[in-house]
Formats: C-alpha cells, sequence, structure tokens
C-alpha cells in the first residue's frame, strides 16, 4: 500500500493534482467496531500515510463483488456499507481519512446474486423483508456526498465469469441500465470523477 501511494504522490505532484488510491474492503461497520485493535492499527498508519507522508493522496474504498476467491459471501457490496465505514473512521480518525467509489458492474453482480437468494427463499413471503441492495435512484440520493469515483462498467450473465465482467453498455437509450444510473446520478449532482475499464481479462 505505502509503495502505490509513494506512486501515487509522485504522480500528483507531476500532474498538480490529487490522485485517489482505491481499495476493497470486505469488512463491514461493525466488524471494524468489533475488531478495534486491527482498525487502530490500519487507520493511524492510513491517517499518518496521507496527512504527513503522501498529503496529495487520498484514499477511496470501493463496493466489492459480492463472492470472494474462495466462494464466500463478503461484506462491502452495498455502497452503504462502504459509506458507513468511511463515515466511523472519518467521525474516529479525521474528516479527509475515505471516500467511496462505486463499482456500478459490482452493484449489479450482488443485485443479481441476492435477486436469486430472495426468489429461492422464503424471504418472498415475509412482508417485512428489506432487500439489502439498493437500487440506483438510492445510491446517489444516500451516497453521493462520500462517492468521489464512479467505475462505470456494465456485466452479463452474473458477471462471475469470463469476459462477463467490466464489460461495455452496447445500449443508452431511454430505459436501458446506462440511461438509469445516468439519469440518477444526474438528477442528484453527483458530481463524481466516471472512469471506464477499457480492459479487464479476469
Amino acid at each position: 500500500f505505502a509503495h502505490t501511494c509513494n506512486l501515487a504522490q509522485k504522480l500528483a505532484e507531476l500532474y498538480g493534482h490529487k490522485v485517489y488510491v482505491i481499495l476493497h474492503n470486505d469488512l463491514s461497520r461493525s466488524q471494524y467496531e468489533l475488531y478495534r485493535p486491527l482498525s487502530n492499527n490500519i487507520m493511524l498508519r492510513l491517517s499518518h500515510l496521507t496527512t504527513f507522508v503522501y498529503p496529495d493522496v487520498y484514499v477511496l474504498i470501493e463496493n466489492v463483488t459480492p463472492i470472494s476467491n474462495y466462494t464466500q459471501l463478503r461484506n462491502g457490496l452495498d455502497i452503504r456499507d462502504c459509506v458507513e465505514v468511511c463515515k466511523f473512521f472519518n467521525e474516529k480518525y479525521g474528516a479527509r481519512l475515505l471516500s467511496c467509489c462505486f463499482d456500478t458492474c459490482h452493484h449489479m453482480m450482488s443485485k443479481k446474486l441476492f435477486e436469486k437468494i430472495y426468489k429461492d427463499s422464503e424471504l418472498a413471503e415475509q412482508p417485512d423483508y428489506i432487500f439489502p441492495i439498493c437500487d440506483w435512484q438510492q445510491v446517489f440520493e444516500e451516497c453521493s456526498d462520500y462517492i468521489k469515483v464512479m467505475h462505470l462498467n456494465n456485466m452479463t450473465y452474473d458477471g462471475e465469469t469470463l469476459k462477463s465482467h467490466g464489460t461495455p453498455f452496447c445500449e443508452c437509450g431511454e430505459g436501458s441500465k446506462l440511461y438509469e444510473i445516468m439519469k440518477a446520478y444526474v438528477s442528484n449532482n453527483c458530481g463524481a470523477f466516471i472512469t471506464l475499464e477499457v480492459r479487464e481479462d479476469d
């Protein structure tokens, strides 16, 4: 991580602007609260690096894919989970410490997985059940203040197979996924930088 921040600081000085370093996060706010020695150690080091050693580097945490390499469900699927982690650490260690990167492909993968779980379980019969993955409008209504970068990419099938992850949007007309994402982005004055993955082989 320190090597990445060192490179990011050099780029910031070369181009004359701040640089974001993006991390995947598998832990929830409650887990960080529970594992205080771990969270204290990580965040004190992170705070020192980004405040004193690499002052032009800002750290973002990204919503992750729903299943890890070990075929286990992960925390941090929903962007609201990431926001809660940011709130916890920013309140404890400093306002500029963490913000979010919103990955649209990872979001769609998580939503699709939970739709399958919901359909194949008895949850559909429970009227008070709250679906854990928010829609596009909720993303930007509730999280725009924390989202600094949006990875704007599509997925095909379940997003877990080769060449189905981080794919381009082939349709952009009214009613398409891209249209709905950008409609929510614009209507909530998000203002996050938008990035595109031009190649992803995994």
